[in-house]
């Protein structure tokens, strides 16, 4: 029983790290929200009361958005479908040791320090709230580059 298990897995997934796992879930995770956030761009899209719909959407809102919503709702649905997709591939390549797995998740990570950076920068450092979410972003970020680059990671991707 336990050859097969062993034949099933593979030697890469019986000697994933722990954090490689948790990141998996996380991406996992996000790639459900993304898919959950895309049903819901589709429902408002095709379901929604035009009316309560601009309501909702406030003054500020362009015209254009207003006039061609369900377009808008429709490509932004699908948008996050590719995504919810693509976070599912990245986590399946996660799982099983893909080298391109681990170059995804560096680029991720550094495209969310990027962003946390130019949040801080956007907003100022006037509000707080923005402030503390994108320090804290940041940190997991830098901890999570941090872990992708220790050595038992990088012998996992193939990455020495």
């Amino acid at each position: 029983m336990i050859s097969m298990k062993v034949y099933w897995l593979g030697m890469s997934e019986l000697n994933r790290p722990f954090g490689v796992t948790l990141l998996a879930l996380l991406t996992l995770l996000s790639g459900l929200a993304c898919l959950a956030a895309s049903l819901g761009l589709f429902g408002t899209a095709l379901l929604a009361d035009e009316g309560a719909l601009v309501g909702q959407l406030g003054p500020d809102t362009p015209d254009w958005i207003v006039d061609n919503y369900v377009a808008v709702f429709l490509v932004l649905g699908l948008v996050f479908l590719v995504v919810a997709v693509l976070y599912f591939q990245a986590t399946r390549g996660l799982l099983r040791g893909r080298p391109w797995a681990w170059t995804l998740a560096v680029v991720v990570t550094v495209l969310s320090v990027l962003s946390n950076l130019m949040g801080v920068y956007a907003q100022g450092l006037e509000d707080p709230v923005i402030f503390a979410n994108s320090a804290v972003g940041f940190a997991f970020a830098f901890l999570i580059l941090a872990y992708l680059y220790t050595r038992r990671v990088r012998n996992y991707f193939d990455r020495m």
